[in-house]
């Protein structure tokens, strides 16, 4: 027990002195340790987060299709033109350089069969930025295309795959490499729902261009894309009956109502026996058309779009 008055600590250094004297003698080295430290943390941020945070905007991008018109149609090239929209919420406005892209349906992932490949243009991203691509493309995958033109045909909306790859800029940071990886949603021809037919003439002689049956036919195409498909031959039936052939020429499918004339070589006779068959009287034959070639200015045959059109019947009474 201590005596009155006496000092336990009498000639001990406090503890907050030897922290002091601590630091004095070691300050180098907890300077060293902050600096590293924050340089690693810098470098963490820089080559790890800055990727991870600029797929992540990529990926959170919404792409829009607000034109798109294919032309110059050949069997094995076209020329394409699209109008894209992209939209973005992130806060930084990096600039991107042009990549090669490939165009795909999704149903080939993860392994995925492009039909073609387009050159996106360098962007300045920031929240809405547009692009233009107009260039002339060759079919990298017949089968592929065909499937494609078959879902613009018959669907009422579709999606298309595009995939690429890109820097990514930013002010001083370093360039960061980033997957685009898209697929918007366009409106489809819907197997052409809508198509009237109007001012028909029938001959029982031929008109200068050999038909019997002429008329004006409006086809519809709710969708934003222009299609440059060329001239339409169709086989022409009622009740199943074979009566003809129908041919449209210079079909170019802008968005809205679009018309065409149209003329057909009818079997007369065959016209003749199916309206006398007809027990209620009314005068009306109905008839089915059904498209079986397609071919463009210079009459090369289309395979793409005779896969497409020979989907679509159209009824008309």
């Amino acid at each position: 027990m201590a005596e009155p008055g006496y000092n336990d600590n009498k000639g001990a250094v406090p503890q907050q002195s030897k922290f002091k004297q601590h630091f004095r003698k070691y300050w180098w080295a907890h300077l060293l340790n902050f600096v590293i430290g924050t340089l690693l943390l810098s470098l963490l941020l820089t080559y790890v987060g800055l990727p991870r945070i600029a797929q992540g905007d990529v990926d959170k991008a919404e792409m829009i299709i607000n034109e798109q018109e294919v032309s110059m149609t050949t069997p094995t090239s076209f020329q394409l033109r699209v109008l894209s929209t992209v939209k973005s919420k992130s806060l930084f406005t990096p600039q991107l350089d042009g990549f090669e892209a490939s165009l795909f349906l999704e149903d080939t992932e993860p392994n995925i069969k492009p039909f073609a490949k387009i050159n996106i243009p360098p962007v300045h991203a920031t929240k809405v930025s547009t692009t233009i691509v107009n260039q002339h493309v060759e079919i990298l995958d017949q089968e592929q295309f065909k499937r494609y033109n078959i879902l613009v045909a018959t669907a009422k909306h579709f999606r298309m795959g595009l995939r690429g790859r890109t820097k990514l800029h930013l002010g001083a940071l370093p360039v960061t490499t980033v997957d685009f990886n898209k697929a918007p949603e366009l409106d489809g021809l819907n197997k052409l729902s809508g198509i009237e037919v109007s001012n028909i003439n029938v001959s029982l002689t031929k008109f200068p261009d050999g038909s019997n049956m002429q008329g004006r036919i409006m086809i519809p195409n709710p969708s934003v894309m222009t299609l440059e498909i060329g001239d339409l031959v169709q086989d022409i039936s009622s009740n199943g009956t074979p009566i003809g052939n129908t041919t449209i020429n210079n079909v170019v499918l802008r968005p809205g109502k679009n018309y065409f004339e149209m003329a057909s070589s009818s079997d007369q006779a065959a016209v003749i026996t199916i309206l006398s068959a007809d027990k209620t009287k009314s005068g009306i034959l109905p008839i089915t058309a059904k498209t079986i070639s397609v071919t463009n200015k210079a009459g090369q045959h289309l395979p793409y779009f005779e896969a497409a059109m020979v989907r679509i019947s159209c009824t008309i009474s």
